[in-house]
């Protein structure tokens, strides 16, 4: 290659380089308007930011507002036959249930820094304290403070909807919640525990802890004067406890009184 033809051919890819990256400036500036302008757009002009369940179940981890606390790990499950409900994944309680739209999500994704929570949607929404489940000591033994639940993953089925795993002082819980379309006023938990006789005899499960409890009949119980209905569809050797606390009182089921194994069924009814 001579001397001339070496210079020009540098000219030549110099300038196409150049040509190139002019190119794909005006791409990349257009690129960056929409990144930084669109979270403003959408606080600004108040456009929402509406999670909607159609074919499929959404499930969106999500910071909810509880007993005036901002609890930062938990999940909002949507369903598409509009029956939804959010868990505090730090306890494995079932902390809200409602019907009709799901979830507004606009503070999670837009102005970052700000209130970042979710906004269960649509109406008759049932609110319930968050709490340890599994629990191996009488309710009113403020001494001993029950294990902390460990929350180890999910695992969605063919329809998305998912099926909780905890950890909770050796006993392993597979939690699974749904609904169906023939019941969208009712909300179905099974709850299945893997023990041996040493951490589990003592172990009980908690249905709800709330200021009023009442038996209405076998294995139905009143929450709150009828806020709520649990019923226990599960064959137990006894009666399930309803136990005083410092804030009112615990419906209670101790492991150990489960005729079908280590599984326990119960639904809600708000």
């Amino acid at each position: 290659m001579t001397v001339t033809a070496y210079f020009v051919r540098a000219y030549l890819n110099k300038n196409w380089r150049c040509f190139s990256l002019l190119t794909k400036i005006p791409l990349l500036a257009f690129c960056f308007v929409c990144l930084i302008s669109n979270p403003i757009w959408a606080q600004e002009e108040g456009n929402q930011i509406i999670l909607v369940p159609q074919n499929r179940t959404i499930v969106q981890r999500c910071f909810l507002k509880l007993d005036g606390v901002k609890k930062t790990f938990c999940v909002a499950v949507g369903e598409p036959n509009k029956v939804h409900y959010a868990v505090d994944l730090s306890t494995g309680t079932i902390v809200k249930i409602w019907k009709g739209d799901f979830l507004e999500a606009t503070t999670m994704w837009t102005g970052r820094g700000q209130e970042q929570l979710a906004e269960p949607l649509g109406n008759n929404i049932l609110t319930v304290q968050s709490y340890s489940p599994v629990i191996f000591n009488d309710l009113n033994n403020t001494t001993v403070e029950n294990p902390p639940s460990l929350f180890k993953g999910y695992k969605l089925d063919d329809d998305g909807s998912p099926t909780f795993k905890y950890l909770i002082d050796g006993i392993e819980v597979v939690d699974r919640i749904w609904s169906t379309e023939e019941d969208t006023q009712k909300l179905n938990r099974n709850v299945k525990f893997s023990y041996n006789s040493t951490n589990g005899k003592n172990a009980k499960f908690l249905l709800a802890q709330e200021s009023s409890i009442k038996r209405i009949k076998k294995n139905v119980y009143s929450i709150n004067d009828k806020n709520y209905i649990i019923t226990i569809k599960s064959k137990l050797k006894s009666e399930p406890e309803i136990q005083i606390t410092a804030s009112g009182l615990g419906l209670i089921i101790p492991l150990a009184g489960l005729k079908d194994g280590h599984e326990l069924e119960y639904s809600i009814t708000w």
